[in-house]
């Protein structure tokens, strides 16, 4: 977790300023493909080690480039954009709680960690891929007194 949150940092540093988020994403999904595989060969606790620090930056990364992408997208409901952001991350680890658990009764721990590592460096590339901005003046808040861009519960604007 130390990691995780250090390299959101990092991201935010980087994101805006010299490299895009497209190619930080795509860049952090091989990071994680190559943490899990590495895990898949490891032979000592501290390959383990080096291993979950590989992840941690590039899970890192993943995550700030995501949540700052989304707060741009709503920029008026930030509280709400940030929280199910991570509600999806922590969505997707539990999905995948049982399909590894399978993997390892049945194959063992090395083809869990191979197999589920190339499956998320794959989907991360992808949704890296897919990833972009919103038009700028989009990402800019609405000023207080003026009517919002988002449409109610019921169906009206809010003013």
């Amino acid at each position: 977790m130390f990691v995780v949150t250090r390299r959101g940092w990092s991201h935010w540093r980087l994101s805006d300023r010299q490299v895009r988020p497209k190619v930080m994403v795509c860049g952090s999904g091989v990071l994680v493909a190559a943490s899990w595989i590495i895990n898949s060969l490891a032979d000592s606790l501290f390959v383990l080690y080096v291993a979950a620090a590989i992840g941690g930056m590039g899970s890192g990364v993943v995550y700030g480039a995501v949540v700052g992408n989304a707060l741009k997208w709503f920029p008026d409901r930030r509280g709400l954009t940030a929280g199910l952001t991570a509600a999806g991350f922590g969505l997707g680890s539990a999905l995948t709680v049982l399909p590894i658990a399978r993997v390892i009764e049945t194959s063992g721990y090395q083809a869990a960690f191979l197999w589920f590592g190339l499956g998320q460096g794959i989907v991360v590339l992808l949704a890296g891929v897919w990833l972009r901005a919103p038009q700028p003046e989009r990402s800019r808040p609405t000023p207080a007194g003026r009517c919002s861009r988002h449409v109610g519960t019921i169906g009206r604007r809010r003013c």
